[in-house]
């Protein structure tokens, strides 16, 4: 009903508007992410939160994040007095009459009666009023009881007290049914301090109703009031009662209403002590301080932005727009327009000349304007483009683009016999009456002119240029520098015999009247920005930098701490410039005035409202120190801050102690911030959060450990150690058993070795091959039994060299079978045929094997098949290789009586010694080189022969 009353009465306002200047205020709207622009009421929480009920439900605020609670199904409904109890939270009230509790991010219903139209917590009760009903309930509005049923004519309205209801029609008591008829009209109510007031719509005189249930009229209202301004809010302050209304602001000292253009529908001071303005179609005001006025550029006559300000000995301000000037008379808030200049330029510089209480500026030209006729339109002097200006002996100190120069009037300021006039160079203009003159001298550039100042006690001048600065003064010109290194201003002031200079990349920086130039302040204070002006007044040097106005207290040749004022918002500061008890700044935005004696420092410390630990998608109880396995090693850490003077522009500092040696810095447009892969160990994270000032909220500290793995223990380590001895045992006690079996191995292939010469050089054949010898000798075949004794004698050599080798090549094998075939066919005769045939591909230097290692096979097939045989005796060795498994394969083959037949022969008289020696050599270099050095046999048709296969690797070293 509240809403239908208040959007009815708009219709009441009149047109015609009193006005008065704003105080400084920043505007929250949809574009800054405000759900809606149609505010109800306000509601400051235990917690800190502003809650707004708008058209659009229940909004939380916290300085940087709106969030928006709806009804169940996601329902947008109006939303209308807010209450928080101690215990449930925040409860709140739609207009067609339904109860809901804040719940996390969510609305809960509440089971009331339908049609609900007034509710109050009286302790830890929950009254109501339905049109006909006044109901008691518990917290969450379970156990109703009815207190009160009023008869037809009555509609309820308010709850007054946990005893007094109000109906369209009276005021009574709900025990007694005692009752005070009300005058007819609209009546509205309004909680003051704890106490009720109504006013009727139309007549905004507040009244309180007595415990005789009499109204009492309440004289608080402001004599300027208008009787037309329904009254939407009454706020009590230290200063006296706000207003708020249908007609902007009104207070006891404004004779005019501030924000008389919106219709405020609440007023709320918040845990920091801003002051907020809700309204019907405008949003939401944020008010810092509200002694801080603000002229908006875009408002009233105040329509162009501001660039330079001078205040006169009176207080009066003059400001200079885009081509226009401006006056605010001093102990008025009022802006009047002045004057209107020829050319539409920026005001470069406007210095006030006290003695001649004039006033010269350049503004698309440079004007001289006398305050005494303050009325009268500036007059233009010239076209002389300046940038700054003060006054010398010789005449005006000036800056250009490139140059400083000296301004002088002919007529009332003729050139004195001065030492400064020996600095004046070419005259490079004149106008009227005015003549300038370049300032030169020795190693004084010719441009890149800066900053300039004129020390009248010391009697010197300051020029600072683009890379370097000098100091002229009766004793030259001098080299001004620190540390031995140039100084490059950026903005310069003289105060009792010192100049104060701000340098790029060094601060603050003092000349002293002894030339002695020291450092102030560290340029790190302001983050290295640049000050792009300075002042001294109230004995405190001022700096005016593009987002900062810095205060510090001169004592002597010290400073005391600095003072910050902070530009929030999108403010960029221009100018700067005093009066008797305010200071007043030329924003990209418009004009601002503080009162001198207020403290705009930023004491009040961000509240760190709500740390939340994710290990996984598991809350971590941070009440406690807790332990994670070393699997659960990643964090989500989640923030949660208020504040609302900065508008979100602070920050939290996080660091996670025995892990980072620093602290990050999270923003709380985005206060999230994610640990992987943490290794083992305890850690204690440290969190606050800190405004511009640096001013912080008290530390979070939360400690925990990562368990380390099984792997990673004391115990595992020492079971790792008694494991790898235990190994390292075993391997040695293997190796060494190895090495025994090698050795022995080592020295049965000797043994084997000495076996198979013994079997080479058998008697046999020996004995054979000298009777060979001795009969072709007998027969008189001398050229033959010389060829015979020489191959003999050959192989001989070549086995008993062999025999000191490891491994021989293929084809000194080769070559020894041929010798031992060729003696044997020697002693034969034409019946023996042998062939050695060898894979194409094979390479016969490269291939190595045991020596004499095939000689005996090849032997044994001659003495035991081939021997007996009749006929035709054919013996074939064949070489080739198998390229899968990296092997060579021998085969012998011959067509002689076969094993069966040579066992029969040899059954009782002689056993195979080669042979066996030969098979045992090759079991041993098998047991060294397993899948290698073996033998087959294989028996042809009967009486057809024998076939030997003998696998050899491709790489043996012996």
């Amino acid at each position: 009903m509240k809403k239908w009353v208040l959007i009815g009465s708009l219709l009441l306002l009149s047109t015609l508007r009193l006005t008065a200047q704003d105080p400084q205020y920043f505007n929250y709207g949809i574009g800054e992410g405000l759900p809606s622009n149609q505010i109800y009421e306000l509601e400051t929480s235990r917690d800190g939160h502003l809650w707004l009920g708008t058209d659009r439900g229940l909004v939380r605020f916290d300085g940087t994040h709106f969030a928006q609670l709806r009804a169940p199904r996601n329902e947008e409904t109006g939303i209308t007095q807010l209450f928080e109890h101690e215990k449930t939270g925040m409860y709140c009230r739609t207009f067609d009459g339904r109860l809901f509790l804040a719940r996390g991010d969510s609305l809960l219903p509440l089971p009331v009666f339908s049609g609900l139209v007034d509710y109050r917590i009286l302790g830890d009760r929950l009254y109501y009023l339905t049109a006909s009903k006044m109901v008691e309930a518990d917290l969450l509005g379970r156990n109703p009881k009815v207190l009160l049923e009023a008869d037809r004519r009555h509609q309820l309205l308010y709850i007054l007290n946990d005893s007094v209801v109000m109906s369209n029609y009276a005021v009574f008591q709900v025990k007694t049914g005692a009752q005070t008829a009300l005058p007819p009209g609209n009546w509205m109510r309004y909680s003051v301090a704890g106490a009720v007031w109504l006013s009727r719509i139309g007549d905004s005189q507040p009244f309180q109703v007595d415990k005789n249930l009499q109204l009492q009229q309440f004289p608080v209202m402001p004599p300027h009031f208008r009787t037309n301004c329904q009254i939407t809010k009454v706020l009590p302050t230290n200063q006296g009662y706000y207003f708020g209304s249908f007609c902007g602001v009104f207070t006891p000292k404004n004779t005019a209403p501030f924000f008389s253009k919106h219709v405020v529908t609440d007023i709320e001071i918040d845990i920091e002590g801003n002051y907020w303005f809700s309204t019907l179609g405008d949003g939401l005001m944020l008010v810092p301080q509200i002694e801080v006025l603000e002229y908006r550029r875009g408002a009233g006559v105040f329509q162009t932005r501001p660039d330079k300000i001078v205040t006169d000995s009176q207080g009066n301000a003059y400001i200079w727009g885009v081509g226009t000037i401006y006056r605010i008379r001093a102990g008025q808030q009022q802006m009047e327009r002045l004057h209107e200049l020829p050319t539409k330029k920026e005001c470069q510089v406007a210095w006030l000349n006290e003695a001649e209480n004039t006033i010269y500026f350049e503004s698309g030209g440079f004007y001289e304007w006398n305050l005494d006729h303050a009325e009268r339109a500036p007059r233009r002097i010239g076209d002389m483009n300046i940038k700054s200006i003060a006054a010398t002996p010789a005449g005006f100190l000036t800056r250009t683009w490139k140059f400083f120069t000296i301004l002088r009037n002919q007529e009332n300021l003729p050139l004195p016999n001065h030492w400064f006039s020996n600095y004046l160079g070419a005259e490079i203009a004149r106008q009227g009456a005015y003549t300038t003159n370049v300032i030169a001298g020795p190693n004084l550039p010719n441009e890149g002119a800066q900053v300039c100042t004129y020390d009248a006690v010391g009697d010197r001048v300051l020029l600072g240029y683009l890379k370097q600065s000098f100091l002229l003064s009766q004793t030259g010109v001098e080299n001004v520098e620190l540390d031995g290194q140039p100084l490059r201003l950026t903005a310069v002031t003289a105060h009792e015999g010192s100049i104060y200079m701000a340098a790029k990349h060094e601060g603050i920086v003092q000349l002293r009247p002894d030339k002695v130039v020291i450092r102030l302040l560290d340029p790190a204070y302001f983050d290295h920005h640049s000050v792009i002006q300075m002042r001294i007044h109230a004995g405190s040097l001022w700096l005016l930098l593009a987002d900062r106005l810095i205060s510090i207290r001169l004592d002597g040749e010290h400073l005391t701490r600095p003072i910050h004022t902070h530009a929030t918002g999108n403010y960029e500061y221009r100018d700067l410039n005093f009066a008797e008890k305010t200071i007043w700044i030329a924003t990209n935005q418009g004009l601002l005035n503080i009162p001198l004696a207020l403290n705009v420092i930023d004491t009040i410390a961000p509240r760190l409202q709500g740390v939340q630990i994710l290990n996984g998608t598991t809350e971590v109880d941070t009440r406690s120190p807790s332990e994670f396995d070393h699997r659960d090693n990643a964090f989500i850490v989640k923030l949660q801050g208020i504040h609302f003077k900065s508008r979100g522009k602070y920050w939290f500092k996080v660091q996670l102690a025995d892990y980072e040696k620093e602290a990050q810095t999270v923003f709380p447009q985005n206060p999230v911030l994610q640990y992987k892969g943490l290794p083992p160990g305890t850690y204690t994270l440290h969190i606050y959060a800190q405004n511009f000032d640096g001013f912080r909220s008290p530390t979070f500290e939360y400690a925990f450990t990562i368990l380390a793995p099984f792997w990673q223990k004391a115990w595992f380590y020492l079971l790792l150690v008694f494991f790898a001895g235990f190994c390292a045992f075993g391997v040695a006690k293997l190796y060494a058993r190895y090495l025994r079996r090698r050795n022995l191995m080592q020295m049965q292939l000797v043994e084997s070795k000495l076996t198979s010469l013994k079997a080479q050089m058998n008697p046999h054949f020996i004995f054979n091959a000298l009777g060979s010898i001795q009969f072709l000798v007998l027969k008189g075949e001398i050229l033959h039994a010389n060829t015979y004794l020489g191959k003999f004698s050959r192989l001989m050599r070549m086995v008993l060299e062999m025999s000191e080798l490891k491994a021989i090549t293929l084809n000194e094998e080769i070559q020894s079978l041929t010798l031992y075939l060729e003696l044997e066919k020697l002693r034969m005769g034409e019946r023996f045929l042998y062939k050695i045939q060898i894979e194409s591909g094979i390479q016969l230097d490269s291939i190595k094997l045991p020596p004499s290692l095939i000689q005996p096979y090849v032997e044994n097939a001659i003495r035991h098949g081939l021997l007996h045989k009749e006929g035709e005796k054919t013996l074939q060795i064949n070489f080739s290789f198998d390229k899968n498994i990296d092997t060579l394969i021998c085969s012998i083959d011959d067509n002689g009586i076969g094993r069966a037949a040579s066992s029969k022969l040899r059954e009782g008289s002689h056993r195979s010694f080669s042979s066996q020696a030969g098979t045992n050599r090759l079991n041993l270099y098998n047991r060294l080189y397993p899948g290698y050095f073996n033998i087959k046999f294989h028996d042809k048709a009967a009486d057809a022969g024998t076939k030997v296969e003998i696998t050899l690797p491709m790489h043996f070293e012996g």
